[in-house]
Formats: structure tokens, sequence, C-alpha cells
């Protein structure tokens, strides 16, 4: 007695393309004078570039240590032109932002 073995391959899975990041902004009606617009400008750049630093030394403390996110942490000591104060105000974003 011969049985027939039918084919039950799963048919071939689509692979899903990743979808691009899109990042939408849009311009917002404000009151800033130019000068403050680009003040905001110069600092920006500086102030990202802190922020890359600052969650990269956080998720370094919690994957090795496994401590917790926490702004009192010391940001480390990297060269930036912002003061000590802005740098702090950085980090309590940043920690915001990793706890949420």
């Amino acid at each position: 007695m011969t049985q027939s073995v039918e084919n039950t391959t799963t048919p071939a899975v689509k692979k899903r393309k990743k979808k691009p990041l899109v990042v939408r902004a849009y311009r917002l009606q404000h009151k800033a004078n130019a000068g403050k617009v680009a003040q905001i400008a110069e600092v920006l750049p500086e102030y990202q570039r802190a922020a890359k630093i600052i969650q990269a030394n956080q998720m370094q403390a919690f994957v090795q240590d496994g401590t917790e996110f926490w702004n009192r942490r010391d940001p480390g000591k990297f060269e930036t032109k912002l003061s000590e104060r802005y740098t702090r105000s950085v980090q309590s974003q940043v920690v915001a932002g990793l706890d949420s």
C-alpha cells in the first residue's frame, strides 16, 4: 500500500520592507525676533550632540551595571560649549525620554 505525500511546504513568506523613518515638522507661528531664532539655531547642534553623548552614557550604565536611568548621574566629561546648568537640563530631558 502506497500513500501519496502531499506537498506540505508553507508558501513563501513575503518579507516586509522596512518603512523609512519619517519625521514631520511644521513651522509654527511665533513672536520671537530674528536674533532669538538665530541664538536657538546656533545652540541646537551642540544641544543635540550633548544629548547623544549623555544618552550613550545612561544606556552604558543601564546595560553594564543594571542601574536605572537617573538624571542626577554625572553626565560624563566631554567638551561642550553648553554651561553646566544647560548640560544638566539636557540630561533631565534625555532621562525623561528614556524613562517613557
